[in-house]
């Protein structure tokens, strides 16, 4: 990735926003990976690259937070009580 990234000439923020656009062969995002291992941390740090590339808080709580996967799980219904409140949080301020 970086790699092709780095001879693409891709500036970070648009590499940022290729990640978090990313999903695996079972269709989930960052999000959904961050929310099952409840990482606290990794989805602050999505929220803060969702600011930095420009999204607004109504894009990222539609666009990434409802995101379904191919069980048409949002990270929301991956997460636990912890996560569910950063979560909430994020659609709130991000």
């Amino acid at each position: 990735m970086w790699v092709f990234a780095r001879e693409a000439k891709l500036n970070p923020d648009e590499i940022k926003y290729s990640l978090l656009l990313s999903k695996d062969d079972n269709g989930n995002t960052l999000w959904h990976r961050a929310a099952e291992r409840r990482s606290l941390h990794a989805l602050e740090t999505l929220r803060v690259w969702c600011k930095e590339a420009g999204i607004k808080t109504e894009k990222i709580k539609n666009k990434f937070l409802l995101a379904r996967n191919k069980f048409g799980q949002t990270a929301w219904d991956v997460g636990d009580t912890e996560v569910r409140e950063k979560l909430s949080e994020i659609a709130k301020r991000a």
